[in-house]
């Protein structure tokens, strides 16, 4: 007899353990049906990883020519002897089931048998041991396999009457029976009967589509010739003998097309299959241990992501592969952090002024400057209100090549010096730079960077504007910054290459800064914003279409997907307003923040 499965997974409290599963499920005659579950310490899948652990097993598996007993054990015997280093802290319980029959091997975890009103306990937990049994199965058996911390806690609700119900409906009532219990992991699978009939397995001496064309056609060179009176009688069977062959015949030729085209379909569907389970069984576990280790869970689920897309790529076609891909859009925000979705309008700045197409932005106390160097005009917006004017024009800017603020003060810096411009049109800086700077205001001082030296300079704010400029970075420190795009400015500086990397300076020294968990990796990317006022940093690639946050430890939080960004070529954040403001040239955009 063929069965059905349903199957449910409990995992509760995994303090200091992590705790894996794996199902498949082939529903095929003469295949079987594998579920695993294993646990390791933490301490230990850093290094080594259940996901490898369990890919090396089904690789040492399904390459075994051997009966499902024999090789399962020696399956597992074999992980053991790779995982030596691991073994002590491994738990490993795989169930086969095929042709009615369940193949159980264990090391360190433990296989209850429920059947009707009872229950046996096929395998009993035994530290470091290799345990293994096999038995046929009925229709309505649940079959445990559960860790050693399972089997400890076993006694509390093994009997109790809920064992009749679904696998899920008893890992969701199980819970409330674990309290105190740590490191406790089961996958819980019923037996149910579907119907089918299933032949043993071995070769199979059944009629092959040759045979059964040779005898057809030998029925023909049998038939039998009469003379005289018979002859009629003889043509009118003759006639219905060939018929009923031709009717035959063509039956048989349409079962062979489809039978080789269905196991064709077959064949294809397992060269994908696996890599199926794989993706699915990775978006769950990542979905489920977020709460637990969210770096772990963003990795899992970006993975099966990853792997999803090249299935896509390469033109399967599938309904799980569908569902997979609705799967990962719904979950993809709050496993992921990934927010896709189209900007707003905030402003169209040609409104303000004719023309115009800003190349410069900077921000200050929640208004935002915003330079058009070619119109040579300099124009102010409100965060908030979206209130807006123009602030400086080309009688007082002349070939910018950076733009600063502070406060309600605006600054342009060209080759001449630094400039501030607005209702007063003042000198404050004489420049020690060439054309390639960049500027920044921040704490009432100013700020330069200049690319082709590879030095800040700092002009300390004082009564009369800024005393001269002294170089900020300490004497013994040599840094590159000539492929510096952007810079900002929070106590610590931020400098952003253009190659992806972040710089990190306090103090006027270089500190250790690495950026990890972005996916894609930052590699061509455009500005970098923060200030003292924001949780995090933002930066922007317009190649890929994203704005990437990350703390400022360098940990990836979240990205903002949209094809509006590629169009963007500076950004200003605004956490208490909640928004992303993206510069176009003739527009602002804005993107909500959904992070925060």
């Amino acid at each position: 007899m063929l069965f059905d499965t349903s199957c449910a997974k409990l995992i509760h409290n995994p303090t200091s353990r992590l705790i894996e599963t794996e199902v498949i499920v082939d529903k095929d005659q003469f295949k079987e049906s594998l579920f695993l579950i294993l646990s390791l310490g933490i301490k230990f899948d850093r290094e080594y990883g259940l996901e490898k652990i369990i890919q090396d097993f089904k690789a040492v598996y399904y390459a075994d020519k051997n009966l499902p007993a024999s090789s399962l054990k020696g399956s597992i015997q074999k992980i053991c002897e790779k995982y030596s280093k691991v073994y002590q802290d491994l738990e490993i319980v795989a169930l086969s089931l095929i042709d009615g029959t369940s193949h159980f091997v264990a090391i360190s975890g433990c296989v209850f048998l429920c059947r009707g009103e009872t229950y046996s306990e096929i395998i009993p937990a035994r530290k470091n041991k290799l345990s293994f049994a096999s038995g046929p199965i009925k229709p309505g058996d649940l079959l445990i396999l559960g860790t050693e911390s399972f089997s400890k806690a076993k006694d509390a609700f093994l009997k109790r009457e809920f064992l009749q119900r679904t696998p899920q409906q008893i890992a969701d009532n199980l819970s409330s029976y674990l309290t105190g219990k740590e490191d406790v992991g089961a996958l819980l699978i019923r037996v149910e009967e579907n119907g089918q009939k299933v032949s043993q397995l071995g070769e199979s001496k059944g009629v092959t589509p040759k045979r059964a064309l040779d005898k057809l056609f030998s029925f023909f060179d049998q038939k039998k010739l009469y003379a005289g009176k018979k002859e009629n009688l003889s043509n009118d069977k003759t006639r219905v003998a060939v018929s009923v062959g031709v009717i035959l015949l063509t039956t048989l030729v349409v079962s062979i097309f489809f039978g080789i085209r269905q196991k064709k379909i077959r064949e294809y569907e397992l060269t994908y299959r696996p890599k199926l389970e794989e993706i699915e069984h990775k978006l769950k576990e990542g979905e489920e241990i977020l709460a637990i280790n969210p770096q772990r869970a963003r990795g899992l689920f970006l993975e099966g992501k990853v792997k999803l897309q090249k299935l896509v790529s390469e033109g399967i076609e599938d309904q799980r592969l569908a569902e997979l891909q609705k799967r990962v859009k719904e979950k993809q925000a709050k496993v992921l952090g990934e927010y896709e979705e189209a900007s707003i309008l905030f402003l169209d700045l040609s409104l303000l002024s004719s023309g115009f197409k800003g190349n410069f932005i900077s921000s200050s106390n929640e208004e935002v400057f915003v330079l058009d160097s070619q119109g040579e005009k300099v124009v102010g917006i409100s965060i908030s209100s979206k209130r807006s004017e123009v602030i400086a024009g080309p009688e007082q800017i002349d070939d910018p090549l950076a733009l600063a603020s502070y406060s309600d003060r605006v600054f342009i810096v060209n080759s001449k010096g630094v400039f501030e411009v607005g209702e007063n049109f003042d000198k404050m800086i004489d420049p020690n730079w060439k054309d390639r700077v960049l500027a920044f205001a921040y704490a009432g001082n100013f700020y330069t960077l200049d690319k082709d030296s590879s030095k800040i300079f700092r002009y300390q704010g004082i009564e009369s504007g800024f005393s001269s400029g002294s170089e900020w970075l300490s004497e013994n420190q040599e840094v590159d910054l000539v492929d510096s795009v952007s810079w900002a400015i929070d106590g610590s500086i931020w400098v952003l290459e253009k190659n992806g990397k972040i710089d990190k300076f306090s103090l006027g020294n270089k500190e250790s800064f690495t950026v990890s968990g972005a996916y894609p990796e930052l590699l061509q990317v455009n500005a970098i914003y923060t200030n003292d006022e924001l949780k995090y940093i933002y930066v922007l690639d317009n190649a890929g279409g994203r704005v990437v946050v990350l703390d400022k430890n360098g940990a990836y939080k979240a990205q903002y997907i949209s094809s509006d960004i590629k169009g963007a070529i500076n950004l200003i954040v605004s956490e208490k307003e909640g928004k992303i403001i993206l510069l176009t040239g003739e527009k602002l955009l804005a993107l909500d923040l959904r992070h925060l």
